[in-house]
């Protein structure tokens, strides 16, 4: 399984989905899975929300603090849990 490091150098949609391999493995708890699902649901909204780019370089770096601050969960949720299976 991979390393806190090696999540944290992956791209956003790889890890959306990890997160949904563990909404779905019958092994995580239903706290860990619907963090899970939570998370890459988020991912989803938030890409779609952005699609368009804005033009707005506010807007722009507001959407990538948002992103960068859900990598973050997402690697601290996955290398919890990833290792466990």
């Amino acid at each position: 399984m991979p390393t806190k490091e090696d999540l944290e150098r992956m791209a956003m949609p790889l890890l959306a989905v990890l997160c949904g391999r563990v909404a779905e493995d019958l092994k995580a708890s239903s706290v860990e899975a619907d963090q899970a699902r939570d998370m890459k649901q988020e991912w989803a909204l938030m890409v779609a929300s952005e699609t368009p780019p804005s033009p707005s370089l506010e807007v722009y770096r507001d959407y990538e603090a948002k992103m960068e601050r859900l990598k973050r969960k997402m690697v601290s949720l996955l290398a919890a849990v990833l290792p466990a299976h």
